[in-house]
Parts: C-alpha cells; sequence; structure tokens
C-alpha cells in the first residue's frame, strides 16, 4: 500500500496497489481522479472523507471481500459506537472516493477534453497468450 493516516476511507487506505496517476478535469477544478494499476476513485475536495469507500461495481469480488472483511471486524470488536454508527448513516448518501474495480491492467487514464476522460488497460490474459510457447528441450538419460 502506500502511506496514509487514520484520514483517508479504509479500503483506500488498506490496498495493496499504490496510486500512481492522478488526472484533472477542468470541468470540476475542485475533483481529481487517482487510480492505481486495478482501481480508480473521483475525489471531491469539497467534500468530506467518509469512513468507508463505496466500490463500483458492488458485484466485484473485491467489494464482496471488503464488505465481509469489515463485518468480521465489527463482530470481533464488538458492538457499534453510537458515534461510528452515526458516522455511517451520514456515509450512506457521500459518494466522496467512490473506487472503480471495473478495470485490470490500466496503463493509462487522463482527460481528453472537459469531462471526456480516457482509460486505457492491458488485461493480464491478453499479455499472457501473446507469449510465445514454451521451449521444448530433450533429456537425455531419462
Amino acid at each position: 500500500g502506500f502511506p496514509s493516516g487514520s484520514h483517508l476511507p479504509r479500503e483506500l487506505a488498506l490496498c495493496p496497489d499504490c496510486p500512481d496517476s492522478l488526472a484533472f478535469n477542468t470541468a470540476t477544478p475542485e475533483k481529481i481522479i487517482m487510480g492505481g494499476h486495478t482501481w480508480f476513485t473521483s475525489i471531491d475536495l469539497s467534500k468530506r472523507v467518509p469512513l468507508r469507500s463505496k466500490p463500483f461495481p458492488t458485484t466485484h469480488f473485491k467489494a464482496k471481500k471488503w464488505s465481509k472483511s469489515y463485518i468480521q471486524e465489527r463482530q470481533r470488536c464488538g458492538s457499534f459506537s453510537d458515534k461510528l454508527k452515526d458516522d455511517l448513516k451520514r456515509d450512506e448518501t457521500n459518494r466522496n472516493f467512490t473506487i472503480c474495480l471495473r478495470y485490470s491492467g490500466i496503463i493509462f487514464q487522463d482527460f481528453l477534453d472537459k469531462n471526456e476522460m480516457v482509460v486505457v488497460e492491458q488485461p493480464w490474459l491478453g499479455i499472457v497468450n501473446s507469449l510465445p510457447d514454451a521451449l521444448f528441450r530433450q533429456r537425455y538419460g531419462a
């Protein structure tokens, strides 16, 4: 992961991939797009930072894993405090730091024009399929 404080949402602070790109939309100067190799997130600097990020799509295997681990951690620690419950309810409507997990192998992302973003991906399966076949080596005496 990347060094972070307790101010970032949990899913982003524990993400194993470091962010490797920042993109800025000139139509919305208060928003930035931060991304890594398998994800990107929209950050609105005018809104407050939520406790937890919302994944998109919610059916992605990482999103299910985040939800499951969060529930298990809450059960281990005991019940929710009233303050934490209130903060989580307030976060339900906060779309800041929504993490997009739809793409894999992101090699480039940027804005072409106002409100027009391009994401270039090279999936690992495509790379593996382009590799040559393994060499056959004749073994003597075996």
